[in-house]
Protein backbone atom coordinates (compact mmCIF):
# COMPACT_ATOMS: atom_id res chain seq x y z
CA UNK A 1 0.00 0.00 0.00
CA UNK A 2 1.19 3.53 -0.68
CA UNK A 3 -0.23 4.80 2.59
CA UNK A 4 -2.77 4.01 5.26
CA UNK A 5 -6.23 3.40 3.72
CA UNK A 6 -4.91 4.59 0.35
CA UNK A 7 -5.65 2.40 -2.66
CA UNK A 8 -3.81 2.52 -5.96
CA UNK A 9 -4.96 2.63 -9.54
CA UNK A 10 -3.44 0.21 -12.11
CA UNK A 11 -0.73 2.63 -13.28
CA UNK A 12 0.41 3.25 -9.70
CA UNK A 13 0.65 -0.49 -9.17
CA UNK A 14 2.86 -0.80 -12.25
CA UNK A 15 5.14 2.02 -11.08
CA UNK A 16 5.44 0.45 -7.63
CA UNK A 17 6.52 -2.97 -8.96
CA UNK A 18 8.84 -1.31 -11.49
CA UNK A 19 10.63 0.47 -8.66
CA UNK A 20 10.54 -2.28 -6.01
CA UNK A 21 11.30 -5.43 -8.02
CA UNK A 22 12.41 -4.51 -11.55
CA UNK A 23 14.32 -7.78 -12.06
CA UNK A 24 11.62 -10.23 -10.91
CA UNK A 25 9.80 -12.16 -13.66
CA UNK A 26 6.16 -11.12 -14.07
CA UNK A 27 4.98 -12.46 -17.46
CA UNK A 28 5.96 -15.76 -19.10
CA UNK A 29 5.09 -16.25 -22.78
CA UNK A 30 5.42 -19.80 -24.11
CA UNK A 31 6.74 -19.97 -27.66
CA UNK A 32 7.93 -23.16 -29.36
CA UNK A 33 7.71 -24.92 -26.02
CA UNK A 34 10.05 -22.46 -24.31
CA UNK A 35 9.46 -19.54 -21.93
CA UNK A 36 10.07 -15.95 -23.02
CA UNK A 37 10.19 -14.07 -19.73
CA UNK A 38 9.48 -10.41 -18.97
CA UNK A 39 10.44 -8.85 -15.66
CA UNK A 40 8.52 -5.99 -14.10
CA UNK A 41 11.18 -3.61 -15.34
CA UNK A 42 11.05 -4.96 -18.89
CA UNK A 43 7.26 -4.79 -18.95
CA UNK A 44 7.23 -1.19 -17.68
CA UNK A 45 9.85 -0.22 -20.27
CA UNK A 46 7.70 -1.59 -23.10
CA UNK A 47 4.60 0.12 -21.71
CA UNK A 48 6.46 3.44 -21.45
CA UNK A 49 7.77 3.24 -25.04
CA UNK A 50 4.36 2.40 -26.48
CA UNK A 51 2.69 5.16 -24.44
CA UNK A 52 5.30 7.64 -25.70
CA UNK A 53 4.56 6.57 -29.29
CA UNK A 54 0.81 7.04 -28.75
CA UNK A 55 1.37 10.51 -27.33
CA UNK A 56 3.68 11.42 -30.22
CA UNK A 57 1.00 10.33 -32.69
CA UNK A 58 -1.52 12.62 -30.99
CA UNK A 59 -3.61 10.01 -29.16
CA UNK A 60 -4.90 11.02 -25.73
CA UNK A 61 -7.71 12.81 -23.89
CA UNK A 62 -9.85 9.72 -23.51
CA UNK A 63 -9.73 8.55 -27.14
CA UNK A 64 -10.79 4.94 -27.55
CA UNK A 65 -8.25 2.39 -28.78
CA UNK A 66 -9.20 -1.23 -29.55
CA UNK A 67 -7.29 -4.40 -28.64
CA UNK A 68 -8.09 -7.45 -30.76
CA UNK A 69 -5.93 -10.41 -29.82
CA UNK A 70 -5.75 -13.68 -27.96
CA UNK A 71 -4.01 -13.57 -24.59
CA UNK A 72 -0.30 -12.74 -24.77
CA UNK A 73 2.20 -10.63 -22.84
CA UNK A 74 1.62 -7.89 -25.43
CA UNK A 75 -2.06 -7.64 -24.43
CA UNK A 76 -0.93 -6.44 -21.00
CA UNK A 77 1.57 -4.03 -22.60
CA UNK A 78 -0.99 -2.44 -24.91
CA UNK A 79 -3.70 -2.16 -22.25
CA UNK A 80 -1.42 -0.37 -19.77
CA UNK A 81 0.19 1.81 -22.47
CA UNK A 82 -3.25 2.99 -23.62
CA UNK A 83 -4.01 4.09 -20.05
CA UNK A 84 -0.57 5.68 -19.60
CA UNK A 85 -1.17 7.76 -22.74
CA UNK A 86 -4.50 8.96 -21.31
CA UNK A 87 -6.63 6.89 -23.69
CA UNK A 88 -9.36 4.28 -23.10
CA UNK A 89 -8.92 0.62 -24.08
CA UNK A 90 -11.74 -1.22 -25.87
CA UNK A 91 -10.95 -4.95 -25.89
CA UNK A 92 -12.64 -7.28 -28.37
CA UNK A 93 -12.78 -11.06 -28.22
CA UNK A 94 -10.41 -12.68 -30.73
CA UNK A 95 -12.91 -14.51 -32.91
CA UNK A 96 -15.86 -12.17 -32.45
CA UNK A 97 -18.34 -12.09 -35.33
CA UNK A 98 -17.69 -9.46 -37.98
CA UNK A 99 -20.97 -7.64 -37.36
CA UNK A 100 -20.20 -7.33 -33.64
CA UNK A 101 -16.66 -6.13 -34.37
CA UNK A 102 -18.06 -3.43 -36.65
CA UNK A 103 -20.71 -2.45 -34.08
CA UNK A 104 -18.25 -2.15 -31.17
CA UNK A 105 -15.64 -0.20 -33.13
CA UNK A 106 -18.31 2.18 -34.42
CA UNK A 107 -20.26 2.50 -31.16
CA UNK A 108 -17.13 3.27 -29.14
CA UNK A 109 -15.67 5.51 -31.89
CA UNK A 110 -12.29 3.79 -31.80
CA UNK A 111 -9.45 5.77 -33.38
CA UNK A 112 -6.82 3.02 -33.50
CA UNK A 113 -6.60 -0.76 -33.10
CA UNK A 114 -3.88 -3.07 -31.82
CA UNK A 115 -4.21 -6.47 -33.54
CA UNK A 116 -2.41 -9.55 -32.26
CA UNK A 117 -2.48 -13.32 -32.08
CA UNK A 118 -5.50 -14.84 -33.87
CA UNK A 119 -6.67 -18.25 -35.02
CA UNK A 120 -8.38 -16.64 -38.00
CA UNK A 121 -8.29 -12.98 -39.08
CA UNK A 122 -11.29 -13.23 -41.44
CA UNK A 123 -13.93 -11.77 -39.11
CA UNK A 124 -11.61 -8.89 -38.18
CA UNK A 125 -10.89 -8.06 -41.80
CA UNK A 126 -14.60 -8.15 -42.60
CA UNK A 127 -15.70 -6.14 -39.56
CA UNK A 128 -12.94 -3.54 -39.22
CA UNK A 129 -13.38 -0.32 -41.22
CA UNK A 130 -10.64 0.09 -43.83
CA UNK A 131 -9.97 3.61 -42.58
CA UNK A 132 -9.07 2.55 -39.02
CA UNK A 133 -5.29 2.68 -38.35
CA UNK A 134 -3.89 -0.61 -37.03
CA UNK A 135 -0.74 -1.71 -35.20
CA UNK A 136 0.52 -5.30 -35.16
CA UNK A 137 1.03 -6.93 -31.75
CA UNK A 138 2.91 -10.12 -30.92
CA UNK A 139 2.04 -12.94 -33.38
CA UNK A 140 -0.26 -10.79 -35.51
CA UNK A 141 -1.00 -12.72 -38.75
CA UNK A 142 -1.60 -9.52 -40.75
CA UNK A 143 0.99 -7.37 -42.49
CA UNK A 144 0.55 -3.90 -40.99
CA UNK A 145 2.61 -0.70 -41.36
CA UNK A 146 3.40 -0.47 -37.64
CA UNK A 147 4.20 -3.05 -34.95
CA UNK A 148 4.63 -2.91 -31.18
CA UNK A 149 8.04 -4.58 -31.54
CA UNK A 150 9.28 -1.91 -33.98
CA UNK A 151 7.89 0.81 -31.73
CA UNK A 152 9.72 -0.70 -28.77
CA UNK A 153 13.00 -0.64 -30.68
CA UNK A 154 12.65 2.89 -32.06
CA UNK A 155 10.90 4.94 -29.35
CA UNK A 156 12.34 6.39 -26.16
CA UNK A 157 10.31 5.59 -23.02
CA UNK A 158 8.23 8.10 -21.11
CA UNK A 159 10.09 9.35 -18.05
CA UNK A 160 7.18 10.66 -16.00
CA UNK A 161 4.59 8.64 -14.07
CA UNK A 162 1.22 9.90 -15.34
CA UNK A 163 -1.95 9.01 -13.45
CA UNK A 164 -5.62 9.16 -14.38
CA UNK A 165 -8.31 11.10 -12.55
CA UNK A 166 -10.30 8.92 -10.12
CA UNK A 167 -13.48 9.29 -12.19
CA UNK A 168 -11.71 8.85 -15.53
CA UNK A 169 -12.80 6.14 -17.94
CA UNK A 170 -10.21 3.33 -17.91
CA UNK A 171 -11.79 0.85 -20.33
CA UNK A 172 -15.05 0.00 -22.06
CA UNK A 173 -15.82 -3.70 -21.65
CA UNK A 174 -18.59 -4.96 -23.90
CA UNK A 175 -20.89 -7.66 -22.59
CA UNK A 176 -20.64 -11.08 -24.23
CA UNK A 177 -24.09 -10.68 -25.74
CA UNK A 178 -26.09 -13.79 -24.77
CA UNK A 179 -29.04 -11.84 -26.15
CA UNK A 180 -29.20 -8.75 -28.31
CA UNK A 181 -26.51 -6.17 -29.00
CA UNK A 182 -23.43 -6.01 -26.73
CA UNK A 183 -23.51 -3.18 -24.20
CA UNK A 184 -20.39 -1.20 -23.29
CA UNK A 185 -19.81 -1.26 -19.54
CA UNK A 186 -17.78 1.79 -18.48
CA UNK A 187 -14.90 0.65 -16.28
CA UNK A 188 -13.69 3.69 -14.37
CA UNK A 189 -10.47 4.23 -12.42
CA UNK A 190 -12.26 4.39 -9.07
CA UNK A 191 -13.80 0.97 -9.77
CA UNK A 192 -10.36 -0.46 -10.53
CA UNK A 193 -8.84 0.92 -7.33
CA UNK A 194 -11.25 -1.28 -5.35
CA UNK A 195 -9.01 -4.24 -6.28
CA UNK A 196 -6.24 -2.78 -4.12
CA UNK A 197 -8.28 -2.75 -0.91
CA UNK A 198 -6.81 -5.10 1.71
CA UNK A 199 -10.06 -7.04 2.05
CA UNK A 200 -10.46 -7.55 -1.73
CA UNK A 201 -8.29 -10.67 -1.76
CA UNK A 202 -10.60 -13.61 -1.02
CA UNK A 203 -8.10 -16.24 -2.22
CA UNK A 204 -5.15 -14.81 -0.24
CA UNK A 205 -2.94 -14.54 -3.32
CA UNK A 206 0.51 -12.98 -3.11
CA UNK A 207 3.67 -12.50 -5.19
CA UNK A 208 4.57 -16.22 -4.83
CA UNK A 209 1.50 -17.40 -6.73
CA UNK A 210 1.25 -18.32 -10.40
CA UNK A 211 -1.71 -18.21 -12.81
CA UNK A 212 -2.26 -19.06 -16.44
CA UNK A 213 -4.07 -16.54 -18.65
CA UNK A 214 -6.07 -18.18 -21.42
CA UNK A 215 -9.73 -17.18 -21.08
CA UNK A 216 -10.49 -14.05 -23.13
CA UNK A 217 -8.99 -10.90 -21.61
CA UNK A 218 -11.67 -9.00 -23.51
CA UNK A 219 -14.12 -10.18 -20.86
CA UNK A 220 -14.32 -9.03 -17.32
CA UNK A 221 -13.53 -12.15 -15.29
CA UNK A 222 -10.08 -12.77 -16.82
CA UNK A 223 -9.38 -9.05 -16.93
CA UNK A 224 -10.03 -8.64 -13.19
CA UNK A 225 -9.21 -12.02 -11.60
CA UNK A 226 -6.00 -12.57 -13.59
CA UNK A 227 -4.64 -9.31 -15.01
CA UNK A 228 -6.05 -6.84 -12.47
CA UNK A 229 -5.34 -8.92 -9.38
CA UNK A 230 -1.82 -9.77 -10.58
CA UNK A 231 -1.01 -6.06 -10.71
CA UNK A 232 -2.15 -5.75 -7.10
CA UNK A 233 -0.49 -8.86 -5.66
CA UNK A 234 2.46 -9.22 -8.02
CA UNK A 235 2.11 -12.90 -8.89
CA UNK A 236 3.42 -14.42 -12.10
CA UNK A 237 1.25 -14.89 -15.19
CA UNK A 238 1.94 -17.48 -17.89
CA UNK A 239 0.42 -17.54 -21.37
CA UNK A 240 -0.41 -20.77 -23.19
CA UNK A 241 1.04 -21.24 -26.64
CA UNK A 242 -2.06 -22.80 -28.22
CA UNK A 243 -5.19 -24.80 -27.54
CA UNK A 244 -3.41 -27.94 -28.73
CA UNK A 245 -0.55 -27.48 -26.23
CA UNK A 246 -2.73 -26.37 -23.32
CA UNK A 247 -2.12 -29.33 -20.99
CA UNK A 248 1.62 -29.20 -21.73
CA UNK A 249 1.61 -25.46 -21.01
CA UNK A 250 -0.27 -25.99 -17.74
CA UNK A 251 2.44 -28.38 -16.62
CA UNK A 252 5.13 -25.84 -17.58
CA UNK A 253 3.49 -22.90 -15.82
CA UNK A 254 2.50 -24.92 -12.71
CA UNK A 255 -0.30 -22.57 -11.59
CA UNK A 256 -1.04 -22.33 -7.89
CA UNK A 257 -4.42 -20.69 -8.54
CA UNK A 258 -6.52 -21.85 -11.49
CA UNK A 259 -9.57 -20.02 -12.82
CA UNK A 260 -11.83 -21.53 -15.45
CA UNK A 261 -15.40 -21.77 -16.65
CA UNK A 262 -17.74 -24.73 -16.00
CA UNK A 263 -17.50 -26.08 -19.51
CA UNK A 264 -13.74 -26.59 -19.33
CA UNK A 265 -13.95 -28.28 -15.93
CA UNK A 266 -16.66 -30.49 -17.43
CA UNK A 267 -14.47 -31.31 -20.45
CA UNK A 268 -11.56 -32.20 -18.16
CA UNK A 269 -13.90 -34.50 -16.20
CA UNK A 270 -15.26 -36.15 -19.31
CA UNK A 271 -11.74 -36.56 -20.73
CA UNK A 272 -10.76 -38.54 -17.61
CA UNK A 273 -13.99 -40.58 -17.80
CA UNK A 274 -13.22 -41.43 -21.42
CA UNK A 275 -9.84 -42.86 -20.31
CA UNK A 276 -11.00 -44.67 -17.17
CA UNK A 277 -14.16 -46.83 -16.87
CA UNK A 278 -16.90 -44.94 -14.92
CA UNK A 279 -17.21 -47.96 -12.62
CA UNK A 280 -13.53 -47.67 -11.64
CA UNK A 281 -13.92 -43.95 -10.94
CA UNK A 282 -17.10 -44.54 -8.93
CA UNK A 283 -15.39 -47.15 -6.72
CA UNK A 284 -12.26 -45.02 -6.26
CA UNK A 285 -14.33 -42.01 -5.20
CA UNK A 286 -15.91 -44.07 -2.40
CA UNK A 287 -12.69 -45.52 -0.94
CA UNK A 288 -10.49 -42.96 0.89
CA UNK A 289 -7.13 -44.46 -0.08
CA UNK A 290 -8.09 -44.99 -3.72
CA UNK A 291 -9.74 -41.56 -3.82
CA UNK A 292 -6.43 -39.90 -2.95
CA UNK A 293 -4.55 -41.92 -5.58
CA UNK A 294 -7.13 -41.07 -8.25
CA UNK A 295 -7.09 -37.37 -7.29
CA UNK A 296 -3.30 -37.27 -7.54
CA UNK A 297 -3.43 -39.09 -10.89
CA UNK A 298 -5.90 -36.54 -12.28
CA UNK A 299 -3.85 -33.61 -10.97
CA UNK A 300 -0.78 -35.01 -12.72
CA UNK A 301 -2.65 -35.65 -15.97
CA UNK A 302 -4.06 -32.11 -16.08
CA UNK A 303 -1.08 -30.15 -14.77
CA UNK A 304 -2.80 -29.26 -11.50
CA UNK A 305 -0.07 -30.57 -9.18
CA UNK A 306 0.62 -27.19 -7.54
CA UNK A 307 -2.92 -25.75 -7.56
CA UNK A 308 -4.17 -24.74 -4.11
CA UNK A 309 -7.33 -22.94 -5.24
CA UNK A 310 -9.64 -23.94 -8.10
CA UNK A 311 -12.00 -21.10 -9.04
CA UNK A 312 -15.03 -21.47 -11.31
CA UNK A 313 -17.40 -18.83 -12.61
CA UNK A 314 -18.91 -16.99 -15.61
CA UNK A 315 -21.75 -19.53 -15.94
CA UNK A 316 -23.72 -21.98 -13.74
CA UNK A 317 -21.70 -25.06 -12.73
CA UNK A 318 -23.59 -28.38 -12.74
CA UNK A 319 -23.83 -29.67 -9.15
CA UNK A 320 -22.51 -33.09 -10.16
CA UNK A 321 -19.33 -31.48 -11.55
CA UNK A 322 -18.78 -29.65 -8.26
CA UNK A 323 -19.30 -32.87 -6.31
CA UNK A 324 -17.00 -34.90 -8.60
CA UNK A 325 -14.06 -32.56 -8.10
CA UNK A 326 -14.69 -32.14 -4.37
CA UNK A 327 -14.64 -35.87 -3.67
CA UNK A 328 -11.29 -36.06 -5.48
CA UNK A 329 -9.70 -33.38 -3.32
CA UNK A 330 -10.05 -30.54 -5.84
CA UNK A 331 -12.98 -28.48 -4.57
CA UNK A 332 -14.15 -25.82 -7.03
CA UNK A 333 -14.77 -22.42 -5.44
CA UNK A 334 -17.77 -20.90 -7.18
CA UNK A 335 -18.23 -17.22 -7.83
CA UNK A 336 -21.05 -15.14 -9.20
CA UNK A 337 -20.84 -11.62 -10.61
CA UNK A 338 -21.28 -9.71 -13.85
CA UNK A 339 -19.47 -7.36 -16.19
CA UNK A 340 -21.68 -4.67 -14.67
CA UNK A 341 -20.08 -5.09 -11.22
CA UNK A 342 -16.57 -5.81 -12.47
CA UNK A 343 -16.75 -9.54 -11.70
CA UNK A 344 -16.63 -8.78 -7.96
CA UNK A 345 -19.77 -9.90 -6.21
CA UNK A 346 -20.31 -13.24 -4.48
CA UNK A 347 -17.93 -16.13 -4.00
CA UNK A 348 -16.96 -19.21 -2.03
CA UNK A 349 -13.56 -18.75 -0.41
CA UNK A 350 -13.33 -22.08 1.46
CA UNK A 351 -14.38 -25.60 0.35
CA UNK A 352 -17.01 -26.05 3.06
CA UNK A 353 -19.74 -23.99 1.36
CA UNK A 354 -23.09 -25.53 0.31
CA UNK A 355 -22.43 -26.92 -3.18
CA UNK A 356 -25.66 -25.59 -4.64
CA UNK A 357 -24.83 -22.04 -3.56
CA UNK A 358 -22.37 -19.62 -5.18
CA UNK A 359 -20.96 -18.43 -1.86
CA UNK A 360 -21.43 -15.29 0.21
CA UNK A 361 -21.13 -11.60 -0.71
CA UNK A 362 -17.48 -10.55 -0.87
CA UNK A 363 -16.21 -7.70 1.37
CA UNK A 364 -17.77 -4.38 0.42
CA UNK A 365 -20.63 -5.98 -1.51
CA UNK A 366 -24.30 -5.88 -0.54
CA UNK A 367 -26.80 -8.38 -1.94
CA UNK A 368 -30.56 -8.41 -1.60
CA UNK A 369 -33.45 -10.22 -3.26
CA UNK A 370 -36.27 -8.15 -4.77
CA UNK A 371 -39.97 -8.88 -4.43
CA UNK A 372 -39.90 -10.77 -7.75
CA UNK A 373 -36.87 -12.83 -6.56
CA UNK A 374 -34.32 -10.91 -8.65
CA UNK A 375 -30.75 -10.73 -7.31
CA UNK A 376 -29.57 -7.15 -6.70
CA UNK A 377 -26.01 -5.91 -6.01
CA UNK A 378 -24.71 -2.70 -4.45
CA UNK A 379 -21.08 -1.65 -3.86
CA UNK A 380 -18.09 0.30 -5.15
CA UNK A 381 -17.60 -2.01 -8.14
CA UNK A 382 -21.09 -1.46 -9.58
CA UNK A 383 -20.73 0.28 -12.94
CA UNK A 384 -21.41 3.95 -13.49
CA UNK A 385 -23.28 3.03 -16.63
CA UNK A 386 -23.37 1.69 -20.17
CA UNK A 387 -21.43 3.78 -22.67
CA UNK A 388 -23.76 6.15 -24.57
CA UNK A 389 -26.86 4.29 -23.31
CA UNK A 390 -28.36 6.25 -20.39
CA UNK A 391 -31.80 4.64 -20.78
CA UNK A 392 -30.44 1.10 -20.46
CA UNK A 393 -28.30 2.27 -17.54
CA UNK A 394 -31.36 3.67 -15.77
CA UNK A 395 -33.17 0.35 -16.27
CA UNK A 396 -30.25 -1.64 -14.84
CA UNK A 397 -28.93 0.45 -11.92
CA UNK A 398 -31.76 1.83 -9.77
CA UNK A 399 -31.02 3.77 -6.58
CA UNK A 400 -27.50 2.33 -6.61
CA UNK A 401 -28.71 -1.29 -6.90
CA UNK A 402 -27.60 -3.34 -9.90
CA UNK A 403 -30.48 -5.44 -11.22
CA UNK A 404 -28.89 -8.67 -12.46
CA UNK A 405 -31.81 -10.26 -14.30
CA UNK A 406 -31.10 -13.48 -12.41
CA UNK A 407 -33.44 -15.04 -9.87
CA UNK A 408 -32.28 -16.48 -6.57
CA UNK A 409 -32.48 -16.53 -2.80
CA UNK A 410 -30.30 -16.13 0.31
CA UNK A 411 -30.29 -18.71 3.09
CA UNK A 412 -30.15 -17.97 6.81
CA UNK A 413 -26.32 -18.03 6.78
CA UNK A 414 -26.07 -15.53 3.92
CA UNK A 415 -25.21 -17.98 1.12
CA UNK A 416 -26.62 -17.02 -2.27
CA UNK A 417 -28.40 -19.50 -4.56
CA UNK A 418 -28.92 -18.60 -8.22
CA UNK A 419 -32.01 -20.34 -9.59
CA UNK A 420 -32.05 -19.13 -13.19
CA UNK A 421 -32.24 -16.29 -15.63
CA UNK A 422 -35.58 -14.50 -15.37
CA UNK A 423 -35.67 -13.83 -19.12
CA UNK A 424 -34.97 -17.51 -19.94
CA UNK A 425 -38.23 -18.80 -18.45
CA UNK A 426 -40.54 -19.72 -21.33
CA UNK A 427 -44.19 -20.69 -21.79
CA UNK A 428 -45.25 -23.81 -23.67
CA UNK A 429 -48.25 -24.00 -26.01
CA UNK A 430 -50.22 -25.33 -23.05
CA UNK A 431 -49.60 -22.12 -21.11
CA UNK A 432 -47.16 -23.68 -18.64
CA UNK A 433 -44.04 -21.78 -17.55
CA UNK A 434 -40.72 -23.66 -17.50
CA UNK A 435 -37.40 -22.60 -16.00
CA UNK A 436 -34.95 -24.55 -18.20
CA UNK A 437 -32.11 -24.41 -15.66
CA UNK A 438 -34.21 -26.31 -13.11
CA UNK A 439 -34.78 -29.16 -15.58
CA UNK A 440 -31.18 -29.20 -16.83
CA UNK A 441 -29.80 -29.44 -13.29
CA UNK A 442 -31.69 -32.70 -12.80
CA UNK A 443 -29.39 -34.53 -15.21
CA UNK A 444 -26.88 -35.02 -12.41
CA UNK A 445 -23.64 -36.94 -12.75
CA UNK A 446 -24.02 -38.39 -16.22
CA UNK A 447 -21.24 -38.94 -18.77
CA UNK A 448 -23.15 -39.21 -22.06
CA UNK A 449 -23.91 -35.57 -22.85
CA UNK A 450 -21.56 -32.61 -22.72
CA UNK A 451 -23.80 -29.62 -23.47
CA UNK A 452 -27.56 -29.61 -22.98
CA UNK A 453 -30.28 -27.01 -23.35
CA UNK A 454 -34.03 -27.39 -22.71
CA UNK A 455 -36.14 -25.55 -25.30
CA UNK A 456 -39.90 -25.34 -25.81
CA UNK A 457 -41.24 -21.81 -26.31
CA UNK A 458 -44.71 -22.19 -27.85
CA UNK A 459 -44.30 -25.95 -28.24
CA UNK A 460 -46.67 -28.60 -26.79
CA UNK A 461 -43.85 -29.94 -24.57
CA UNK A 462 -40.19 -29.13 -23.98
CA UNK A 463 -37.42 -30.88 -25.88
CA UNK A 464 -33.77 -31.40 -24.97
CA UNK A 465 -31.10 -30.21 -27.43
CA UNK A 466 -27.67 -31.63 -26.64
CA UNK A 467 -24.19 -32.55 -27.81
CA UNK A 468 -22.49 -35.89 -27.02
CA UNK A 469 -19.60 -36.15 -24.57
CA UNK A 470 -16.23 -37.59 -25.56
CA UNK A 471 -17.45 -40.94 -24.20
CA UNK A 472 -20.73 -40.60 -26.10
CA UNK A 473 -18.88 -39.98 -29.36
CA UNK A 474 -17.06 -43.31 -29.01
CA UNK A 475 -20.25 -45.37 -28.58
CA UNK A 476 -22.14 -47.03 -31.45
CA UNK A 477 -25.00 -44.70 -32.43
CA UNK A 478 -27.80 -47.15 -31.59
CA UNK A 479 -26.29 -47.94 -28.17
CA UNK A 480 -25.77 -44.23 -27.46
CA UNK A 481 -29.36 -43.38 -28.44
CA UNK A 482 -30.71 -46.08 -26.15
CA UNK A 483 -28.61 -44.88 -23.22
CA UNK A 484 -29.67 -41.25 -23.78
CA UNK A 485 -33.33 -42.26 -23.95
CA UNK A 486 -32.98 -44.12 -20.66
CA UNK A 487 -31.24 -41.11 -19.10
CA UNK A 488 -33.92 -38.64 -20.20
CA UNK A 489 -36.75 -40.93 -19.10
CA UNK A 490 -35.09 -41.13 -15.68
CA UNK A 491 -35.00 -37.31 -15.50
CA UNK A 492 -38.60 -37.11 -16.71
CA UNK A 493 -39.62 -39.29 -13.75
CA UNK A 494 -38.36 -36.48 -11.48
CA UNK A 495 -40.21 -33.72 -13.36
CA UNK A 496 -43.70 -32.34 -13.09
CA UNK A 497 -45.97 -33.27 -16.00
CA UNK A 498 -45.48 -29.99 -17.90
CA UNK A 499 -41.66 -30.24 -17.54
CA UNK A 500 -41.32 -33.72 -19.07
CA UNK A 501 -39.25 -33.69 -22.26
CA UNK A 502 -40.90 -35.07 -25.38
CA UNK A 503 -37.66 -35.99 -27.09
CA UNK A 504 -33.95 -35.33 -27.59
CA UNK A 505 -32.15 -33.67 -30.50
CA UNK A 506 -28.47 -34.63 -30.68
CA UNK A 507 -26.37 -32.04 -32.51
CA UNK A 508 -23.86 -33.17 -35.12
CA UNK A 509 -21.44 -30.41 -34.07
CA UNK A 510 -20.19 -29.13 -30.72
CA UNK A 511 -21.49 -25.75 -29.63
CA UNK A 512 -18.75 -23.14 -29.77
CA UNK A 513 -18.35 -19.35 -29.90
CA UNK A 514 -17.50 -19.72 -33.59
CA UNK A 515 -20.92 -21.18 -34.49
CA UNK A 516 -22.59 -18.66 -32.17
CA UNK A 517 -24.06 -21.29 -29.84
CA UNK A 518 -21.82 -20.09 -26.99
CA UNK A 519 -20.63 -16.69 -25.90
CA UNK A 520 -16.86 -16.03 -25.85
CA UNK A 521 -16.98 -16.90 -22.13
CA UNK A 522 -18.62 -20.25 -23.03
CA UNK A 523 -22.11 -19.49 -21.75
CA UNK A 524 -24.97 -20.89 -23.82
CA UNK A 525 -26.69 -18.50 -26.19
CA UNK A 526 -30.14 -19.90 -25.47
CA UNK A 527 -31.87 -17.70 -28.03
CA UNK A 528 -29.52 -18.88 -30.80
CA UNK A 529 -29.85 -22.54 -29.77
CA UNK A 530 -33.63 -22.19 -29.69
CA UNK A 531 -33.69 -20.59 -33.15
CA UNK A 532 -31.68 -23.49 -34.59
CA UNK A 533 -33.36 -26.43 -32.85
CA UNK A 534 -37.01 -25.37 -32.38
CA UNK A 535 -37.89 -25.61 -36.11
CA UNK A 536 -36.28 -29.06 -36.19
CA UNK A 537 -38.26 -30.15 -33.12
CA UNK A 538 -41.53 -28.78 -34.48
CA UNK A 539 -41.03 -30.61 -37.79
CA UNK A 540 -40.09 -33.89 -36.12
CA UNK A 541 -43.59 -35.30 -35.76
CA UNK A 542 -43.80 -38.65 -33.95
CA UNK A 543 -40.41 -40.07 -34.92
CA UNK A 544 -37.69 -41.51 -32.70
CA UNK A 545 -37.39 -40.21 -29.14
CA UNK A 546 -33.68 -39.53 -29.76
CA UNK A 547 -32.88 -37.92 -33.11
CA UNK A 548 -29.48 -37.04 -34.57
CA UNK A 549 -29.81 -33.74 -36.41
CA UNK A 550 -27.70 -31.84 -38.94
CA UNK A 551 -27.19 -28.22 -37.83
CA UNK A 552 -24.07 -27.45 -39.85
CA UNK A 553 -25.99 -25.33 -42.35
Amino acid sequence: MTGENQVRQPLQLLYDWEQREPDRVYLRQIENGQFIDFTWGQLADRVRRLAAWLRAKGYGDGERIAIYSKNTYDWFVCDLAIAMAGCVSVPLYAGQAAEQIHYILDHSNCQLAFVGKLDDATSWQEGCPKSLPQVAMYKCPLTLPESTEAIHESTEPLQDNPLLAPDALFSIVYTSGTTGTPKGVMLTVDMMTALDADEANPFKTDRRDRMISYLPLAHIAERILVQGASLVHGYTIGFAESTETFIRDLKMIEPTVFFSVPRLYTKFKQGIEAKLPPSVIAVARRVPGLRGLLGNFIRKQLGFGAVRAFIVGAAPTPPEVLHWYKTLGMPLLQGYAMTENMSYGVGATTPDYPEKSVGKPLPGVEVKISDNEEILFRGSTVMHGYYLEPEKTAETVIDGWLHTGDSGHLDDEGFLYVTGRISETFKTAKGKFINPTVVENRFGDQSLLEQLCVIGLGMPAPVLAATPSELGKTMPREEFAGAVKELVEHVNDQCEAHQKMAGVLISDVDWTPENRMLTPTLKMRRRQIDEVFRPIAQAAGSGDFVRFVNTAS
